[in-house]
């Protein structure tokens, strides 16, 4: 298969949530060539570039910060010398996306905007879409969650027009956890619910699991504890397709949450030590905010269920 038939792959496999796959590809692609190598005319800068920003991704995704920095500078710096300033603002999204995963969000936000600033004026509609809507996702960590609503329509409405299904399922699913913490949990569902049938329609695992998930959360808010089982239930197993072990251990300590609010000791039990194993095989890198709080959760369920059973 021809290189460019190998990161059109590798570029749906991310699209579709396969990220394992995408970066055993982008991995293939980046040992078999260099930017030295230009014996085949399908050996050039752009694919390199492309290799190491999809790669970047991935290892964002599998929780591989480090490692997801490097791929994406050595991206920026190919785009960069090729004159491809959307690009480069493209793998400097990724950059701030690694900060944000790490709960650095002044530094992520920083980044975002400098990737506005180079974008916009590079007039790709498309990543400048992308970028305002993870710009709302620092909004978002940061509990302004009026501006975050507000960044979030922008995006979608720009989605809509340049006809990204892809990006406006993002952001609505976005305005869904909003909306949900504006205390208002109809509209909630109501962007959730539309967010899901776009990805579903679509075939985006990724997106549809995050969004069974996040549906999940909010029936439990609003007390429908079943249906939130039934939701979650559902999202772990699109998670596992996905190959991104800590979204997997995260919903596995989630439903052991909700198991134990049902009074089911047994259920929760088992689901908080498969959450805890897995974040122990993933190792001290997934030690960031959310998932450390969720593993020191896990534990500390797991030790408070076995004395409720032992009594």
């Amino acid at each position: 298969m021809e290189l460019s038939d190998l990161l059109n792959r590798a570029s749906d496999c991310l699209k579709h949530g396969n990220s394992a796959e995408a970066e055993s590809i982008c991995r293939s692609v980046l040992s078999a060539v260099s930017i030295e190598n230009t014996d085949s005319p399908l050996t050039t800068s752009r694919q390199i570039a492309d290799a190491h920003r999809m790669l970047a991704v991935a290892c964002r995704l599998h929780g591989c910060f480090s490692e997801a920095r490097q791929h994406a500078d050595t991206a920026q710096g190919l785009y960069w010398e090729m004159g491809d300033n959307a690009a480069a603002g493209g793998a400097m999204i990724v950059k701030g996306l690694v900060h944000l995963d790490l709960g650095e969000n002044q530094e992520a936000l920083d980044r975002l905007l400098e990737a506005r600033a180079v974008i916009e004026s590079a007039g790709d509609q498309r990543r400048l879409a992308q970028v305002i809507c993870n710009i709302g996702n620092v909004y978002l960590n940061r509990g302004e969650y009026a501006a975050a609503r507000d960044v979030y329509r922008e995006a979608a409405d720009r989605a809509q027009d340049i006809g990204d299904d892809y990006l406006l399922a993002h952001s609505l699913g976005n305005l869904g956890l909003v909306f949900r913490h504006l205390g208002d949990p109809q509209q909630a569902l109501l962007s959730l619910e539309e967010a899901l049938e776009i990805d579903t329609r679509n075939e985006n695992v990724a997106g549809r699991a995050r969004h069974l998930g996040n549906l999940g959360n909010v029936y439990q808010e609003i007390g429908d504890l079943q249906r939130a089982v039934t939701l979650y239930e559902e999202a772990l197993v699109v998670h596992r397709q996905t190959g991104q072990r800590h979204n997997e251990a995260t919903w596995l300590s989630n439903l052991g949450v909700l198991y134990q609010t049902l009074g089911d000791l047994e259920g929760a039990m088992q689901h908080y030590e498969m959450s805890r194993l897995i974040f122990h095989d993933l190792g001290a890198e997934m030690a960031k905010p959310d998932p450390q709080r969720v593993w020191e959760v896990s534990i500390f369920s797991e030790v408070n269920i076995k004395t409720q059973l032992n009594s």
